[in-house]
């Protein structure tokens, strides 16, 4: 996989784009944990947009807990690339969020027996 950057605020760079003077710039490998990328800098929360699309599209397959993988394409808007049933915890479990894990659980729970 190629190397990406990406902006302060998380948006994909492209090849061509120069930063500003003092802007960090995150360089990323692989994301996809089994091809040995990784996550970091999670952020709570997401913008407006991301958060109705990726409700939509959960809704849109029949799952009341789900995890979205998204890209911010930023020309063509946000795209949907992945709607997971099972939401893998790894990630958050490297970021020490178990406030988060204890959430998903209790929803998966609460959604099985209903």
């Amino acid at each position: 996989m190629k190397a990406r950057g990406r902006d302060p605020h998380g948006h994909l760079l492209a090849a061509e784009d120069v930063a500003r003077a003092g802007d960090a710039i995150v360089l990323e490998g692989p994301a996809n944990r089994a091809a040995g990328g990784g996550a970091n800098a999670l952020r709570d929360g997401a913008s407006e947009a991301m958060s109705r699309l990726a409700l939509d599209a959960a809704t849109a397959v029949g799952l009341s807990l789900a995890a979205v993988d998204l890209f911010d394409l930023v020309e063509q808007g946000l795209a949907v690339i992945e709607v997971n049933s099972n939401p893998m915890i790894a990630t958050l479990e490297d970021a020490g969020r178990w406030d988060l894990i204890e959430k998903i659980w209790r929803a998966n729970f609460e959604a099985a027996f209903r």
